[in-house]
């Protein structure tokens, strides 16, 4: 079982890299619909906010509209797992964007 799991990682990891190599990345999100979506998603953090945190979330649009988290960079974990229950696998009403990766800056503020 295990195997099988990494064997779809690394297939999904492939996928990614390919599709990457051929469109160039977005720094932005483009719609403001696609915007709006995520911004609503981490709006109201489920654990203590006790300082302003960032983080740098890539994200991909798969074949069925869903975000999928590619990774998260950023030191405070509880951002990490906030975003990743968030954002991954959530369908998204705008599917003009499917097949394409976008970089977003996310901060969350204290407050």
């Amino acid at each position: 079982m295990k195997t099988i799991k990494t064997i779809t990682l690394a297939l999904f990891l492939l996928v990614g890299t390919i599709a990457s190599a051929n469109d160039p990345v977005e720094k932005e999100v483009d719609s403001p619909t696609i915007h709006e979506e995520i911004s609503k998603l981490l709006q109201n953090p489920d654990f203590s906010v006790e300082e302003n945190s960032t983080a740098i979330v890539n994200i991909f649009i798969n074949s069925e509209g869903e975000l999928v988290v590619i990774s998260v960079k950023t030191e405070n974990e509880s951002l990490e797992q906030y975003v990743k229950s968030s954002l991954n696998y959530y369908k998204l009403d705008n599917k003009r964007n499917i097949g394409k990766v976008f970089t977003l800056p996310v901060t969350i503020t204290s407050g």
